[in-house]
């Protein structure tokens, strides 16, 4: 049987094959999808500013949260009882000293973690930036939790292609809107009653831009009838304006993330009535940016608050020019180790029978790496690169250990084939210590660590289950030819 029709009729050879050419068609049909760091776009770290505990307490979940809420003034989430522990989750940072002065000898602390969120708490964070980011037509946009343990402390958003600038203001705010009557009663009493929240709007009409120059903008609102009777109980009483009689003596207050946005004259035929249609307005420097002002207020108005506040840790741009630059310089680095390792092979070797089937299925590793990453639809950033790089250097070892283990002791009785074996043992050992070092990568996600380690695990394991088989039968049946042949 000639070497060929032995090498491609061999199981692992042709599962090699099999899984090449599903690569292949992975990477023609989805395409490879490129990271920041490689088409530019903007990285946002968003910090979230909850406190998460697990208490020990005789108190139940109802009577807990009524303690908390009571004492912090903010929502807290209460979580089933587990291990005679209840897990809480407060909606703003608080110190551990001061949850203990609340509990006050009622409960005792077991785990305590500020700056925090559990996740069912980022999965609703990143829901409402991801709808968020679709209405305002921000595409190419990935957004993921960074933990710790169970712990979401971070929400990690990149934009590739596009300049972070013009979503900015909807992604990075927490969203809380709050409307107040602010004004002075006819007994000369001051009013400042909270008459809406972000929960009692029912509807957010389209941007309009206010004629002649457009560089006004207003969004108008429709409020619960729960909201209209808070406003009617707020402005019953109120004053007219002196200098204008037309108006209370008192402004309706727009605030959004606790920032004031608007002050609104309430008319005086408004007094006491159930309103029920609020608009909030707003200026800009020209027609382009009055629409963007006012479609980001509209679209912060629809999506509602994130439950708990965010804030910015980190910004991180790249511009899609320098990013495609990373991208050639990535690819041409690629080929330069590729070739350097075809040379090193053959020149410590000198024989094109063993170098060819070394870089063949190198070349086969790499391919099976990107087919998995177009199959899953991960974004290739340098770290994952780096990944793909050490992968192949970790392959190179392999298949050196292999080569070797077969020249060296060629002419031993048992075969060439148990010689592979033996070696294969080395080879296992290797890849799954380098597996358990990259894993914890892996599950934890720290940011881009994620993407080489994904990467590393992904080579390593198509070497060992799928490359390193098909070599070690090639190099089996190429020496135990060569054996016969008395050229060795």
């Amino acid at each position: 049987m000639r070497v060929s029709s032995a090498i491609l009729g061999d199981s692992r050879v042709i599962l090699l094959l099999l899984v090449v050419f599903l690569s292949l068609l992975s990477i023609e049909r989805h395409g490879l999808e490129y990271g920041m760091d490689l088409v530019g776009g903007t990285s946002v770290i968003l910090k979230v500013e909850g406190t998460c505990a697990k208490i020990k307490t005789n108190m139940d979940e109802g009577e807990l949260k009524d303690l908390l809420e009571k004492e912090t003034g903010v929502f807290v989430n209460v979580y089933k009882r587990e291990d005679h522990l209840i897990p809480i989750e407060i909606m703003k940072l608080v110190d551990k000293e001061e949850l203990e002065s609340i509990l006050k000898g009622k409960g005792e602390i077991v785990e305590f973690k500020k700056g925090a969120v559990f996740p069912i708490t980022s999965d609703q964070i990143i829901s409402t930036l991801q709808q968020r980011a679709n209405w305002i037509g921000v595409k190419d946009i990935a957004i993921k939790p960074l933990k710790e343990k169970e712990y979401t402390l971070f929400i990690s958003i990149e934009i590739a292609g596009r300049e972070f600038q013009e979503a900015r203001d909807v992604l990075t705010k927490t969203g809380k809107f709050e409307a107040k009557v602010v004004g002075r009663n006819v007994d000369g009493t001051e009013v400042n009653s909270l008459v809406f929240t972000g929960k009692d709007i029912q509807r957010v009409e389209a941007v309009q831009l206010i004629p002649p120059e457009y560089k006004e903008w207003r969004v108008p609102l429709t409020i619960s009838e729960e909201g209209a009777r808070r406003f009617a109980e707020a402005t019953k009483n109120m004053a007219l304006l002196q200098t204008d009689p037309k108006y209370l003596d008192g402004y309706l207050e727009i605030y959004v993330d606790d920032e004031l946005k608007d002050r609104l004259r309430i008319s005086a035929d408004l007094k006491g009535r159930t309103q029920r249609e609020v608009v909030v307005e707003g200026t800009a420097q020209d027609r382009e940016g009055a629409y963007r002002n006012g479609r980001n207020m509209q679209v912060l108005l629809r999506s509602g608050a994130l439950p708990v506040k965010v804030s910015l840790a980190r910004e991180e741009y790249i511009s899609p020019r320098l990013g495609e630059g990373f991208k050639k310089k990535a690819g041409i680095a690629g080929l330069v180790a590729l070739a350097a390792i075809a040379l090193v092979v053959f020149f410590f070797y000198r024989k094109t029978w063993i170098s060819l089937p070394v870089i063949s299925t190198l070349l086969s590793e790499v391919i099976i790496i990107l087919g998995f990453a177009s199959m899953i639809r991960w974004e290739l950033d340098l770290p994952s690169i780096a990944g793909i790089v050490a992968a192949v250097g970790t392959g190179v070892d392999q298949q050196i250990i292999i080569t070797d283990e077969v020249l060296r002791e060629k002419r031993i009785p048992r075969g060439v084939s148990a010689l592979v074996s033996r070696a294969f043992f080395v080879i296992l050992g290797a890849a799954l210590t380098t597996v358990a070092a990259m894993s914890p990568l892996l599950v934890l996600g720290f940011g881009r660590l994620k993407g080489f380690a994904l990467t590393t695990i992904v080579g390593v394991l198509a070497g060992v289950l799928v490359t390193r088989p098909a070599y070690g039968r090639i190099i089996t049946i190429v020496v135990e030819n060569k054996m016969k042949k008395g050229e060795l």
